[in-house]
């Protein structure tokens, strides 16, 4: 009986052993299901955003390239998909070397690695699109398609390696950028201030043949800065608040699961998303208020303060029209909100709760501040691009090597990652930018010199830009009835000036003295004025 009890308890033992290893398989195999639900959903979230750049930038521009700027949207996603699937995930993953990965995913086919190629695609379609709204209304279609190329294809696969990839030479070095202010938005950064730049300010009108027109002021050569207005302020807001949206699963979508702790992670980077975004909104709103104030004060008075110098200089104006003092500046507000998204995406996991505030605080003014450099450098940039993803972008970088902890970085990429040190962290941070920035310099302008050669190089003509990319490539506007608007809106100025021109004359009869008054032939044309005025259209009123 006790060999059968022995015998009994030792196949109970292997039932138990046996059940044990299924329910270990089971709940790892559940806990992959859990991963590629959250990588899954937070990547639609990410490729969301590309209505957010197509809203935004749409806005920001004149309504005759808003089909253009859709249409470079819509292709920059159908180009990385193509290019992503044939070699530019195989460049980004863990294989070759430290500077490139290797050639084992080229043309890859369906398996469990699709998930991280999905997510990092909709990754690669945003690094390209933040040229798209730089070049706007300038550039040839063609050319930029072949500059998105360049980005999705070469350089974003390339910084994605060298940062996230284990045997990348930045990650092997400790480098920190959890979600991609550098690998992302600094390359497109670039991207923007390169082709912004080589394709020159756009034309204002006939009497204004440049953004930036020079002029003399008290013997001394100024510039004014007539940036034009987008023509429609309500879609930037969208685009922008869609950004956010979308912006909660770029970051927190980066920690690629939710299972073994990373749930932490991912709650982290949810709240520190929105919380830099919403300080950097405030900030940039007081600072908005502060200039225009400033500005103001100072055209009453007839000279620039010393904070006035610092941030405008001496030579350079902003045209403003009729503007009052206080003033808030919403776009300038609605790009210090992606400023600030920029500057906290490579700390989100890492970087403390005042580290986080102090990013946002510092983000906002900073994006503006940038714009201005920008433009006094004779760089036109419709969205603010460079200032936004460019120079947030190196912000981001830069701030974790003084807000992060150990104990936040272990937790975000494991305790062997790196020593966390203040001092060797800024080294290591600003070998990080250096190299982005070098490298999609030296590529881009490469690039673009190149396709200046081709007939009829990279801008297309004046005649077709001052019509619009919408008529040149499309064949007509995204607004239908927009020539019918225009026709409209004269008929009825001209209606309202034949109105005030006959109430004119009236008032002229009336005022006459009554002893010219008794004249018939007055009293018929004052008669005659009436009833004209009663057969006017009651839409041509005065107001």
């Amino acid at each position: 009986q006790l060999g059968q009890l022995t015998m009994a308890s030792s196949g109970d033992l292997q039932k138990l052993q046996a059940d044990m290893n299924h329910l270990v398989l089971r709940t790892d195999e559940l806990s992959r299901d859990v991963d590629f639900v959250w990588t899954g959903s937070t990547a639609v979230l990410v490729f969301i955003m590309q209505l957010g750049f197509g809203m935004l930038e749409a806005g920001s521009v004149k309504s005759i390239n808003v089909q253009s700027i859709l249409f470079k949207n819509l292709m920059d996603v159908a180009i990385t998909a193509i290019g992503w699937w044939s070699f530019g995930y195989s460049v980004a993953s863990s294989h070759g070397n430290s500077f490139s990965g290797g050639t084992e995913h080229v043309f890859l086919d369906p398996n469990e690695e699709w998930t991280d190629m999905f997510f990092l695609w909709v990754f690669a379609a945003t690094s390209a699109t933040i040229v798209s709204g730089a070049v706007s209304g300038r550039m040839r279609l063609y050319i930029y398609l072949l500059v998105s190329m360049c980005m999705s294809w070469i350089l974003f696969p390339l910084f994605a390696h060298w940062v996230w990839a284990t045997n990348g030479w930045l990650y092997k070095m400790g480098f920190i950028d959890f979600a991609g202010s550098g690998v992302v938005h600094l390359g497109g950064g670039v991207g923007a201030l390169i082709g912004s730049s080589q394709v020159g300010p756009r034309i204002i009108s006939a009497a204004y043949p440049s953004r930036f027109e020079k002029t003399t002021e008290k013997g001394i050569e100024i510039i004014i800065d007539r940036k034009p207005r987008g023509h429609n302020t309500t879609i930037c807001f969208l685009g922008a608040f869609l950004l956010w949206f979308g912006w909660f699963g770029f970051n927190a979508g980066s920690t690629k699961g939710v299972s073994g702790g990373r749930r932490v992670v991912a709650a982290t980077c949810l709240f520190s998303t929105g919380l830099a975004t919403s300080v950097s909104i405030i900030s940039m709103t007081a600072f908005s208020k502060l200039l225009s104030t400033l500005r103001h004060h100072e055209m009453q008075m007839g000279r620039l303060t010393v904070f006035s110098k610092i941030i405008y200089g001496s030579k350079y104006r902003e045209y403003k029209g009729d503007q009052k003092a206080g003033y808030i500046n919403l776009l300038d507000v609605l790009n210090a909100a992606l400023g600030g998204l920029v500057a906290i995406t490579a700390g989100c996991a890492t970087t403390t709760g005042w580290g986080i505030v102090i990013t946002g605080l510092i983000a906002g003014p900073l994006t503006k501040f940038s714009s201005v450099q920008i433009a006094r450098l004779g760089i036109d940039d419709p969205v603010d691009a460079i200032s936004v993803h460019g120079t947030c972008g190196i912000l981001g970088l830069i701030l974790p090597a003084f807000f992060s902890t150990q104990k936040l970085i272990d937790r975000a990429y494991g305790e062997d990652y790196v020593t966390y040190k203040v001092g060797r962290q800024i080294g290591v941070q600003l070998i990080g930018v250096v190299s982005i920035v070098g490298f999609a310099v030296v590529v881009l302008t490469t690039v673009l010199t190149i396709l200046k050669l081709l007939p009829g190089g990279i801008r297309i003509d004046a005649k077709n830009e001052r019509i619009g990319n919408d008529f040149e490539y499309f064949g007509g506007y995204a607004y239908p009835d927009w020539h019918e608007e225009n026709e409209n809106y004269k008929n009825k100025k001209e209606a309202k000036q034949e109105l005030w021109d006959r109430q004119s004359k009236r008032s002229q009869l009336e005022m006459k003295p009554s002893s010219i008054m008794r004249n018939s032939s007055l009293k018929k044309q004052l008669s005659k004025t009436r009833q004209e005025e009663s057969k006017t259209p009651t839409g041509a009123s005065i107001a």
